[in-house]
Order: structure tokens, then sequence, then C-alpha cells
């Protein structure tokens, strides 16, 4: 494995309840631009997520996960177990028997679906004219890759 040559960073907001909602509510955008700009970076954080997928312990890697991937609804903190973890070590508690978030709720075969979906567009990301139409792809392709989404 060869080194980037670049700097990069995991897209990430800085933890307040306005900013993570629209993280979440714009992460297709920002992966659309992130992917026009970088798409060596994007490819390498796509192969990443998709080997924390398929890992064994792919519960526990892929946290926090995506609440549009969940099967059904869940009340859930932003950082998923990151964030009960955290509050464990705060109050001085075992964090080994800190709350969890139900991993079963976890559509991991969506995951790795969508995973898919934006690793094939990678290479194809200048003919898409913009983010509602990207936006518009992902979500079609996926239900194609997964027709139970």
């Amino acid at each position: 494995m060869r080194p980037l040559g670049k700097e990069f960073a995991k897209v990430r907001s800085c933890g307040s309840q306005f900013c993570e909602f629209s993280f979440k509510e714009n992460n297709l955008i920002n992966i659309f631009s992130e992917v026009r700009r970088q798409p060596e970076i994007a490819r390498f954080l796509l192969e990443t997520a998709y080997l924390a997928f398929v890992s064994y312990r792919a519960a526990d890697l892929t946290e926090p996960f995506p609440t549009f991937l969940l099967h059904n609804r869940e009340k859930r903190p932003d950082a998923g177990n990151l964030e009960y973890i955290l509050r464990a070590q705060q109050e001085h508690k075992d964090v080994k028997s800190a709350r969890q978030v139900n991993k079963l709720n976890k559509n991991m075969d969506l995951g790795l679906a969508f995973i898919r979906v934006l690793y094939g567009m990678i290479d194809n990301i200048g003919l898409i004219r913009n983010e509602n139409d990207f936006r518009d792809l992902i979500i079609a392709r996926t239900k194609q890759h997964f027709k139970q989404w």
C-alpha cells in the first residue's frame, strides 16, 4: 500500500445538535463535493468503510451508524455507542457495562449496497451535474442493489 501523498480527514461536524443535524441532512451533498474534489481520498474512505462493514466486528466498527441505514427508527445518540462510552467514562463507570445501541437494527446489507454504489460512481462523478442529481442517483441505484429498501 502506498501513501496517498495528501493530508486528509474524515468529514465530521463539531458535535453540536445543530451541526449534527446539518451534517446528516447534507451528508450526500458533502460526499458529492468530496468525491469531485478528491476522488482518491473518497475511494480510500469507502474502501475503509467497506472493510469495517465486512469485518466480523462490523456491529462495533460501524459506529456511529448512519440512521438512514437502520432497519427501524430508533432513538439513539448522534455518536451511537461512542456517546454511551464517553458518558460512562465521565461518570467513572465501567465502559463494558455502558448502555449500547441496538446492533441488530443495523441494516448491514443495505450499508454494503450503499458503499458499492458510491464506489462505483467515483470514476463517473464528472458526468453528474449537481448534488441533487447525485443524491437521487445514489438512492435509485442503492434501491436497485437492495430491493427491500
